[in-house]
């Protein structure tokens, strides 16, 4: 699956439509056949599909939202399939995401969180942090710290680190909220907890 999703991938960025739309259905099969490896593609695959469900050909974005919900359904997180068809709505309206970062934030997860789970879930977290108001920062933070803290795996944020540490750094530094501080910092200590986890040598 690792070679064959690996030139599909390719495929999807550099190809016409009808290409595309072949590209994508082969990928489908593939999340049928085998759920584990397409789930630890996801940190490659999820943004380059998402950028086709903004896609101006119908046959395109259509396709792709289909095949997202697919890879969705790879992730195998218990706590995360209710939110599949919230969470793809909002890769694909990102106008949306405020909304599902409330919902998140309210739920309590318990089930590991991987990098297929955080391939989707990080850039809402990213769109939340950019938001003006303070209470969808503070929301964007408590999901942050309760999904990071199911990590069991630190290489799973490797990909992600770059990305949400300036974040959650700025959040802290920037927003006068006493809580949404608290929450920003406890992430930070997470976060900074599997980067040296993963940077530790194996005796």
């Amino acid at each position: 699956v690792y070679l064959s999703l690996n030139p599909l991938t390719n495929t999807l960025t550099k190809y016409n439509t009808h290409t595309k739309v072949a590209a994508m259905k082969s990928m489908m099969i593939w999340c049928e056949k085998d759920l584990k490896s397409s789930a630890e593609r996801m940190v490659e695959t999820v943004p380059v599909i998402t950028e086709l469900m903004w896609s101006t050909k119908s046959a395109v974005s259509k396709l792709a939202t289909e095949l997202m919900t697919k890879l969705c359904a790879c992730i195998g997180n218990p706590d995360l399939e209710p939110f599949t068809p919230l969470l793809v709505r909002s890769l694909r309206h990102p106008e949306e995401i405020v909304e599902t970062i409330f919902k998140l934030a309210s739920t309590t997860f318990v089930q590991a969180i991987t990098s297929s789970a955080l391939a989707v879930i990080a850039p809402l977290l990213v769109r939340g942090f950019n938001e003006r108001e303070i209470r969808v920062k503070r929301r964007t933070c408590v999901v942050s710290e309760n999904l990071l803290k199911l990590v069991k795996n630190p290489r799973d944020v490797a990909t992600f680190l770059p990305v949400l540490m300036p974040l959650l750094s700025r959040c802290e530094k920037e927003v006068a909220d006493p809580e949404c501080r608290d929450r920003c910092s406890k992430a930070i200590n997470i976060l900074k907890g599997l980067e040296k986890r993963m940077n530790e040598k194996p005796e």
